[in-house]
C-alpha cells in the first residue's frame, strides 16, 4: 500500500513540477498575496493534506478513464486544455462538446454538499468554470452550460453519504466572465511588474509585503487551506495577541475599525439568538415538510432530547473525598475574547 501511495504521490509532483506560478482558473480569485508568493518564487511554509489529494487525483484519474472509453474524443473528452485569455491555460475536466457542457468534478464531504444544496455552491468554483466556458465559447460559439458534479467522499451526513453524486448547472454568462478575466488581468500585470523588480535585484520578501492579504487569518478559510498561511500571518509577539490582532495592534485607527464592526455583528448576533428561541418555541413538538412563503420546502425535525448518561460530579467528589479526603484539581485556563463598550455619543 505504501509503494502505491509513493506512486501516486511521484505522479502528482510531476504533474506539478512545471507548473507556471500565473493566475489559472482554478485560482483566478485566490488572495492576490498568495499569488504573490507564486510569481515572486517564495517557497510555501506549510504543507498540504496528503490525503484528501490522493483522494482526489485517484477520482479524477478514473473518471478521465470512464470518459475516454465512452465517448470520441470529439464528442466528449477529458482533462482539456483551454485557452481563455488569461495569463495560464486551464484544464477542464470534462467537455461535452455535442451538448456544449463543461464539468468540474469535485469531492466533497456529506456536510459541505449539505451546505451547497441550501446556500449554492461556493462562488469561486462557479468562477472557475466560467473562465473554462468562455474560453469554450470564444473557441466554439454557442450557449454553454457550466457544470458541477460532486462527489461525498468523507463524512458522516445522514442525508448525503459516501458516494453520493450530485449535479449543479447554471448558464454561462458571458459578459460576466469576460469580467472576471478583465479582474485577473488587472492582478497579473501588478504581479508581472513586482515580478521585473525582483529580476534587478530587489528582495522578494519585502515586494511580497506590500500587497494586501484578503483572508482573515488562521482558523478561517481559505487561510487554513493556504500553503503560504504561516508565512503570511505574523507570531504574535505577546501571548495574548493572534496572527490577525498582531497585525494591527498599533494602528489605532484600524483597531478601532475593526472594534466598530466587532460591537455591530455582536449587537446582531444577541438579536438573531433571540429571535430563534421565540421562533422555537413555535416548532417544537412539529415535525414534517412545509412549504415557506419563498416556495421552498422546509424539513422540521428533532434533534436530541433524548435522555443519555452522563458522570454525576458530584457523587464521584463526594465518593474521592470518603477514600482520602483529596479531590485532584489542575488549572485549566478559559479562553479570553475581547469585549467591546460603546460610549454614548460617541461617533
Amino acid at each position: 500500500m505504501a509503494e502505491d501511495m509513493n506512486l501516486i504521490t511521484a505522479w502528482m509532483q510531476e504533474q506539478q513540477k512545471d507548473r507556471s506560478p500565473f493566475i489559472g482558473p482554478s485560482g483566478a480569485t485566490d488572495c492576490i498575496k498568495r499569488h504573490g508568493y507564486r510569481y515572486l518564487g517564495i517557497a510555501a511554509s506549510d504543507g498540504v493534506d496528503l490525503g484528501s489529494a490522493h483522494m482526489g487525483t485517484m477520482l479524477h484519474l478514473a473518471y478521465s478513464q470512464i470518459i475516454r472509453e465512452s465517448f470520441s474524443p470529439d464528442e466528449r473528452d477529458t482533462e482539456v486544455e483551454i485557452d481563455w485569455g488569461g495569463p495560464r491555460p486551464g484544464s477542464a475536466d470534462d467537455v461535452d462538446y455535442v451538448n456544449r457542457v463543461v464539468t468540474d468534478l469535485k469531492s466533497t464531504s456529506g456536510r459541505s454538499l449539505a451546505w451547497w444544496m441550501e446556500h449554492g455552491v461556493t462562488e469561486s468554483y462557479w468562477e472557475q468554470l466560467s473562465l473554462y466556458g468562455l474560453g469554450l465559447y470564444e473557441q466554439h460559439r454557442g450557449n454553454w452550460t457550466l457544470r458541477i458534479t460532486a462527489i461525498v467522499v468523507d463524512g458522516n451526513e445522514a442525508e448525503y453519504p459516501k458516494g453520493t453524486l450530485h449535479t449543479f448547472e447554471q448558464p454561462l454568462d458571458v459578459g460576466r466572465a469576460e469580467a472576471l478575466r478583465g479582474f485577473v488581468m488587472q492582478r497579473h500585470e501588478r504581479l508581472m511588474e513586482l515580478r521585473s523588480r525582483v529580476q534587478v535585484g530587489e528582495e522578494p520578501g519585502s515586494l511580497v509585503e506590500s500587497l494586501e492579504r484578503e483572508g482573515d487569518g488562521p482558523g478561517t478559510f481559505p487561510c487554513d487551506w493556504c500553503e503560504f498561511a504561516s508565512r503570511c500571518w505574523p507570531v504574535p509577539t505577546d501571548l495574548d495577541r493572534t496572527p490577525q490582532s498582531e497585525t494591527i495592534f498599533e494602528d489605532e485607527a484600524k483597531v478601532g475599525e475593526v472594534a466598530a464592526e466587532y460591537k455591530e455583528w455582536a449587537a446582531r448576533e444577541s438579536e438573531a439568538k433571540r429571535e430563534k428561541k421565540k421562533l422555537q418555541a413555535f416548532l417544537k413538538g412539529v415535525t414534517g415538510v412545509f412549504v415557506g412563503p419563498d416556495g421552498a420546502t422546509y424539513t422540521v425535525t428533532k434533534v436530541g432530547g433524548e435522555p443519555k448518561q452522563v458522570v454525576d460530579t458530584d457523587a464521584l467528589v463526594a465518593r474521592v473525598e470518603e477514600i482520602d479526603g483529596v479531590v485532584p484539581m489542575k488549572w485549566s485556563a478559559s479562553a479570553a475574547w475581547p469585549r467591546v463598550t460603546k460610549r454614548k455619543g460617541s461617533s
